[in-house]
């Protein structure tokens, strides 16, 4: 996986399995916060400014909100024996 400016430096790998979850948290005084919870490991993913929304934050959480129904696909998909959609 690659970042903006190339390869990642770090690769963190989650097994989802029962009991995992993922929460989107909004607050009256700060930005808000996706908390997923996963195998133990808890990743709370927020903007780049607590106190401000940038448009390249919303830009990421556009594309993190459309890779995200694409893994649901995937996995439905797999799930029921249909093939995957190439990508």
């Amino acid at each position: 996986m690659a970042g903006r400016g190339g390869a990642a430096a770090n690769v963190v790998s989650l097994h989802a399995r029962g009991g995992s979850s993922a929460t989107a948290r909004s607050y009256p005084a700060r930005t808000p916060v996706l908390v997923l919870e996963v195998a133990g490991t808890r990743l709370t993913l927020g903007t780049s400014d607590t106190a401000r929304v940038s448009a390249s934050d919303v830009a990421f959480a556009r594309l993190l909100a459309e890779q995200a129904q694409a893994f649901a696909v995937a996995c439905e998909r797999m799930f029921r024996g249909l093939p995957t959609d190439p990508q």
